[in-house]
């Protein structure tokens, strides 16, 4: 299954340390390519109920990557949505909290 990246989401993901990108990378590619997206594990789930930008989130250590499955002319693929860090309660996004 192909993974895209929504602008937003490279933004988010370009603004990181390399080492934090590398770990996301493999954490994506290891989870959401190599093993199936919709299949719930501790670090992927569901999001209930689901949020305006995401239906799916994926733990990479203190970073949450939220995705959705879309379907295109040629299959599904994983659109990555939303990068943050993820510190007690709160979600950082760039800078600003977001709520969840």
């Amino acid at each position: 299954m192909d993974v895209v990246f929504a602008p937003a989401a490279d933004r988010q993901l370009s603004q990181l340390r390399v080492y934090d990108q590398r770990r996301i990378a493999d954490g994506i590619r290891k989870h959401l390519v190599e093993a199936d997206p919709r299949a719930e594990t501790r670090r992927k789930f569901v999001l209930q109920p689901a949020t305006e930008f995401a239906d799916y989130e994926l733990r990479v250590g203190e970073f949450r990557v939220f995705y959705r499955i879309a379907l295109t002319e040629t299959g599904e693929q994983v659109l990555v949505t939303v990068i943050g860090l993820k510190g007690r309660d709160r979600l950082i996004v760039e800078g600003e909290e977001l709520e969840i």
